[in-house]
């Protein structure tokens, strides 16, 4: 059984997680004495399992609580001529807005709540970009302050300001998580398929998918046998998902995970 569990970042592709997290359910019970580690996407799904929150409820927060429309506002000329100072789009009132409405609906008010509350250790990452190093928020952190420095997407939302440092999205330093956790630590990882970039591909790439290929291909994508390898590109990092792109991400994470266990689990119990 594994012990502790890091969830990546992944932007609305993090339902895949959740499919993982079925998967891993059918071996073992979502409890984890050493800790749970969340980035980005995967520090809200860190803090649901971390709060002891069925799988398929969490499955119904990130279908319903965290469409894109819900957490980024509409562009308007406000926004643009504010970028400049801002260093980014948007200020994370919507994000918050939908933290606190999702985790509401399954009885966990997070409005004054810092990071012990939680009834399993947890662990959010955001990138410092005073101090040049990913963190680790945990103990008497408000969840609400690490959630949005965790989330924090680059030129998309506001940098975070707290305890007078800068913070941005934790995959920002190290995107996979594996480098900064435990060894024995399971770690689910979100990356595409295909990180080539042909001229026919580059015409059908989003800017959004295009600046993220770009700052994936760059970054080693090598990793240890506990790290479940997450490979998508069915949607963008950022969009507004369809319901059967919703269940078409559960269903995929849940296939490859399911596959992960079956080769890894003999080992681990072994």
């Amino acid at each position: 059984m594994f012990s502790s569990i890091a969830l990546g970042g992944g932007g609305v592709r993090g339902g895949i997680m959740v499919g993982g997290l079925a998967a891993l359910e059918a071996h073992q019970p979502l409890v984890f004495p050493k800790g749970i580690y969340g980035c980005s996407a995967g520090a809200v799904l860190a803090t649901a399992v971390a709060y002891n929150i069925p799988v398929p409820a969490i499955r119904e927060m990130f279908s319903t609580g965290f469409n894109l429309s819900s957490v980024i506002p509409s562009i308007n000329l406000t926004t643009l001529t504010s970028f400049t100072t801002q260093k980014a789009l948007f200020p994370m009132d919507n994000f918050t807005k939908a933290v606190l409405k999702a985790f509401d609906a399954q009885g966990v008010d997070l409005r004054n709540a810092v990071i012990d509350d939680a009834p399993q250790k947890l662990y959010i990452t955001a990138a410092n970009l005073t101090t040049r190093r990913t963190v680790f928020f945990t103990g008497k952190v408000s969840t609400l302050d690490a959630l949005r420095a965790s989330c924090c997407l680059p030129f998309v939302f506001h940098p975070q300001i707290l305890y007078n440092n800068v913070y941005v999205d934790g995959g920002f330093f190290h995107h996979n998580m594996h480098t900064i956790v435990p060894h024995d630590c399971l770690v689910f990882h979100i990356s595409r398929a295909e990180l080539q970039i042909t001229p026919e591909r580059l015409k059908q790439l989003s800017i959004t998918d295009y600046a993220a290929t770009l700052y994936e291909a760059f970054r080693s994508e090598s990793h240890t046998d506990n790290v479940v390898w997450f490979k998508n590109d069915s949607v963008s990092l950022l969009q507004e998902l369809t319901e059967a792109q919703k269940k078409g991400l559960f269903d995929d994470g849940f296939a490859q995970a399911s596959r992960f266990f079956a080769k890894r689990l003999p080992e681990v119990l072994s």
